[in-house]
């Protein structure tokens, strides 16, 4: 890592302890840095060419979201220095039957009822299988956000990737990202419009002893003791607004191949969450009919997402919608900061985990 990177580290952990919340570890393991750039450089290698820049690249979600005020939306950071710039636009609202067009933020009405609902049709999905290997599969837009060189002022883009994780029953968390996809003027992923993919991908491995691999499946299913669970680990602070049981739900529902009965103990756990609220149906960036719900993000300035369906109760994806100004980002809002879409889920046997490619 540079100086510039340790600098930004040492500000953000700084920032973290002055609002009373311990930090997380954000070292990067030995090597990972030349390696994620180089990945990451050959992702984007299609972009349009621009001038070099400062630019620091974030995943924005579920891996320590509980630990973020100052930098609430920011959970890891994947490289920073010189890279294509990839375009800059943000992907389309999604228009919701129960919510006017363009008048996001929005509280939508009570969410209780089509919670339980869910849940209730949850409890009947078919398991994730056998296997010992849960493997999901997402298409997905992340955000990134820095200065280019030159100029102080914050430039921000969103990256469509394939989201591709193998949790294997050590722990080990492999993660693969490739080029992603990108969309219609409707908002949602455009399949006959691919990228020209070359077979360049992100494929990292990493062990985190706090998150197992079976974490989700000693989760309690009864939903108080669920919600209970979760607010061990949370900080009253950052929750006094809500949006905590969200973003653990979505934690989980982002890394584990998830059971019926823990899908329906989350649906009613988030029923019983007065931050939650209900927005109607919707189309979600496959095209899907979803059943969709909102929560304040961590931050304070924007709102988590997330679509299930309606059919079955499965868990069909999420968004983070920038719904006021932050220095975090350039983007105007309302803007959609990050999308994922899941395209499949389940377990699988070993033999079917890909082999790591040579560095």
């Amino acid at each position: 890592m540079t100086e510039n990177d340790d600098e930004l580290l040492e500000q953000t952990r700084r920032e973290l302890l002055a609002a009373g919340v311990s930090p997380p570890d954000l070292t990067l393991p030995e090597g990972y840095d030349a390696r994620a750039e180089a990945s990451l450089v050959a992702i984007l290698a299609t972009a349009r060419p621009r001038p070099a820049s400062r630019r620091t690249w974030w995943r924005i979600g579920a891996v320590v979201a509980a630990a973020a005020v100052v930098v609430a939306i920011v959970i890891g950071m994947v490289r920073t220095g010189p890279t294509p710039v990839a375009q800059a636009g943000t992907p389309p609202l999604l228009s919701f039957h129960d919510v006017d067009p363009g008048t996001l933020p929005t509280t939508g009405t009570d969410a209780a009822g089509p919670l339980h609902d869910l849940a209730a049709r949850a409890r009947s999905l078919s398991g994730p299988g056998d296997g010992p290997v849960q493997h999901l599969v997402f298409d997905a837009w992340w955000a990134s956000t820095g200065e280019e060189d030159g100029d102080t002022e914050t430039q921000s883009a969103v990256v469509p990737l394939e989201h591709e994780i193998y949790l294997l029953p050590d722990g080990t968390y492999r993660s693969i990202e490739r080029r992603g996809t990108p969309l219609d003027q409707q908002g949602r992923i455009d399949p006959e419009a691919g990228w020209a993919q070359g077979p360049a991908v992100t494929d990292e491995s990493i062990r985190d002893a706090s998150r197992p691999a079976d974490l989700a499946d000693t989760l309690p299913t009864d939903p108080a003791a669920l919600s209970q669970r979760f607010a061990a680990d949370d900080d009253p602070t950052t929750c006094a607004d809500g949006g905590c049981l969200l973003d653990e739900a979505l934690s989980v529902l982002g890394r584990y191949a998830v059971t019926p009965a823990l899908t329906a103990a989350l649906w009613e756990a988030l029923a019983d969450d007065d931050s939650v609220s209900y927005l109607g149906t919707t189309r979600d960036r496959l095209g899907r009919t979803a059943e969709a719900f909102m929560s304040p993000g961590l931050d304070r300035h924007s709102q988590r997402l997330l679509f299930i369906d309606p059919a079955t109760g499965a868990y069909l994806g999420d968004e983070t919608v920038l719904t006021s100004q932050s220095e975090a980002w350039s983007f105007t809002p309302p803007a959609v900061i990050e999308f994922n879409a899941l395209v499949d889920v389940g377990r699988i046997p070993l033999a079917d985990v890909p082999p790591t490619a040579a560095k």
